[in-house]
């Protein structure tokens, strides 16, 4: 009895690791913004990307690539935030499974920003068929998502 106890608790705890406990690490690869500064450099634009705090995909890792170059990923609670020269952006997102499904689930999103300006992405899964899904916030809407999220490491 008391060996069928230890298995069934260490299952729940499996099983909460791999929905909860799997925090995903927030990093970049191209030099991060700074945050604080209220307009990015001379003849850039700035964009913030970030996920929604919904449940679902909590513990997908999250991938930003532009040209296929990887800019950053986030984990639950992070955000990215980079500069660049004015102009078109498309980037590909891509929800990495957990090991238990595997399978990656990808979208795009694009920005055409213009100097001096900045940009916030807000992304979740679509709660019907778990797509990605992408809203460009007002400045004070994304301010006030990316003040309480977690910035990016530099790698």
């Amino acid at each position: 009895m008391l060996r069928r106890r230890s298995r069934l608790l260490a299952l729940l705890a499996l099983a909460t690791g791999l929905s909860f406990g799997c925090a995903s690490p927030t990093y970049q690869n191209v030099p991060r913004a700074d945050a604080v500064s209220e307009t990015p450099p001379e003849g850039m634009y700035r964009i913030f990307a970030f996920r929604s705090g919904q449940f679902a995909g909590a513990a997908r890792s999250v991938e930003v690539r532009i040209a296929d170059r990887v800019i950053g990923a986030m984990g639950s609670g992070g955000y990215i935030c980079w500069d660049r020269a004015p102009g078109r952006a498309v980037a590909q997102v891509i929800y990495h499974g957990p090991k238990i499904d595997g399978r990656p689930v990808e979208g795009v999103f694009e920005v055409d920003g213009k100097a001096g300006e900045i940009h916030y992405v807000e992304m979740h899964l679509t709660k019907r068929d778990k797509r990605p899904e992408f809203r460009q916030l007002s400045a004070e809407e994304g301010r006030a998502a990316v003040a309480s999220l977690n910035p990016a490491k530099e790698r």
